[in-house]
């Protein structure tokens, strides 16, 4: 029989024995575990590893960014650096040619300049040689019976001649009177010592006593008294009524103008001293600064006019009976030839009592402003009015002028612009001269003062040129 101690040693071995076991389970199942985290550690080493590898890849991309930028920054700098070389050689290249551009527009104006001279003096020694024995241009006064007038007509005439750089011999003063007038007789018979120094020749005309129709009086009197001057050999002579007050330069002026008129080349019929539009609306704000601004005209002007004998004989056969100045407006009489005149007229009509009456008078003649001061006109080149100089440049001016509708100038208060409006029709040139207050009236479809039809006036503040749809093509 098994005693009590054996019991409790097999009891102690089981026990033992069970702890074991258990210990060992317990073991494989540590085991199993370790296992467990190896393979993760494995797995998390590989993904440190692939990690590692695309964090050095692309550290080796940034390195490569950024030798491929350091580079670019490189070609760029230098880039820059060849550009901003190449932008200093053009700028210095680019001064260089302005200086010598400046240099040459210098030396073409001197050019120009020295051309002009050489010009102005050919024709003046052309002038001298070929027309010496002509030189002397007379002064041509008709007058009927307005004493009133023709007193103050003389008087500013002496005024202008004394202040002429020629002497007094160069322009006789002739008064040819066409009707009986007792007041008239009176003041060119004078005798006393004023008047005696004036030098005056009186004609009178030998039909004078015929009554005709006022028109056709001026008409005869016009040919007559052409005839007359010209027989005397003169080779030009200016023409004027008793109803005109001139300028204290008027006799300069025409003395300035005389070599273009005996010039043939410069398509020239007349010099006029008026302008039909030389009134404040259109003139600039200062009149006096436009004194030395002279212009071509297909319009005859008349009102103080030089003419050549060569166009009198030319016209004369054909002098109508009446409206001698819309004679001189026909395009088969003027052939394309202008006219010169100022833009600030050289005479002032004082005709209130005359053929055009009152309302021509009070609605235009009136409102008209002309010079009263002496001017210097050696130093006014008249080479800008050479024929083709002239053509050219006033082209020049017309084509740069911005085109707009006549409303614009008001509506948009439009100031200091070169400017032109287009016209369709003679009706349509007379509706915009109404609203400038000009005359509107046109002679075979040539408006007053235009050049090749085309008007160039001063209104309010621009130049604006009036011309038909098609100028200059």
């Amino acid at each position: 029989m098994v005693n009590n101690q054996t019991i409790r040693i097999l009891i102690s071995v089981l026990i033992i024995v069970s702890l074991f076991i258990y210990m060992m389970m317990m073991i494989n199942d540590r085991d199993g575990e370790i296992e467990i985290l190896k393979n993760d550690a494995a797995e998390i080493r590989l993904e440190l590893i692939e990690r590692a590898d695309y964090i050095r890849t692309a550290e080796e991309e940034r390195q490569h960014l950024d030798v491929m930028q350091y580079q670019k920054s490189q070609a760029l700098f230098q880039a820059n650096a060849t550009a901003h070389t190449r932008l200093e050689n053009m700028l210095k290249l680019l001064n260089d040619q302005t200086r010598t551009a400046q240099f040459l527009e210098h030396d073409v104006q001197r050019l120009e300049e020295l051309y002009r001279r050489v010009v102005e003096s050919q024709m003046i020694l052309e002038r001298k040689a070929s027309e010496l024995e002509h030189a002397i241009v007379p002064i041509v006064v008709l007058t009927c019976n307005r004493s009133f007038y023709l007193s103050k007509c003389l008087t500013a005439l002496e005024k202008s001649r004394n202040q002429s750089t020629l002497p007094r011999h160069y322009h006789p003063i002739i008064v040819s009177q066409d009707c009986d007038d007792m007041l008239t007789d009176n003041i060119l018979y004078r005798d006393d010592d004023e008047f005696l120094a004036m030098d005056l020749v009186a004609w009178r005309h030998p039909n004078r006593t015929k009554l005709l129709y006022p028109y056709q009086s001026i008409s005869r009197h016009y040919r007559w008294v052409l005839e007359e001057v010209f027989k005397l050999g003169y080779s030009t002579a200016i023409i004027i009524e008793d109803d005109l007050q001139v300028s204290p330069d008027f006799i300069s002026y025409f003395d300035r103008m005389h070599p273009l008129l005996l010039d043939s080349k410069q398509n020239l019929f007349c010099v006029s001293a008026w302008n039909d539009f030389g009134q404040y609306n259109t003139l600039p704000a200062q009149p006096e600064t436009v004194l030395d601004q002279f212009r071509r005209t297909d319009f005859f002007p008349g009102l103080g006019w030089m003419l050549t004998r060569t166009f009198w004989l030319e016209i004369r056969d054909h002098w109508p009976e009446s409206y001698w100045d819309e004679y001189l407006r026909q395009k088969n009489i003027t052939h394309g030839r202008h006219c010169i005149y100022p833009d600030i007229p050289r005479v002032k009509n004082l005709g209130e009592l005359g053929t055009s009456g009152e309302t021509i008078f009070n609605n235009h003649l009136s409102k008209m402003i002309s010079n009263n001061i002496t001017i210097n006109y050696q130093n006014i080149s008249i080479f800008n009015l050479f024929n083709e100089n002239y053509k050219k440049e006033f082209e020049k001016e017309f084509t740069v002028a911005r085109y707009i509708q006549f409303y614009e100038i008001e509506t948009f208060k439009l100031k200091n612009e070169t400017l032109k409006v287009f016209y369709t029709s003679v009706p349509d040139y007379s509706h915009y001269a109404n609203i400038m207050g000009i005359l509107n009236d046109t002679r075979e479809g040539i408006p007053r003062s235009s050049y090749n039809n085309i008007v160039r006036i001063y209104y309010k503040s621009n130049i604006l040129f009036l011309a038909p749809i098609n100028s200059f093509g």
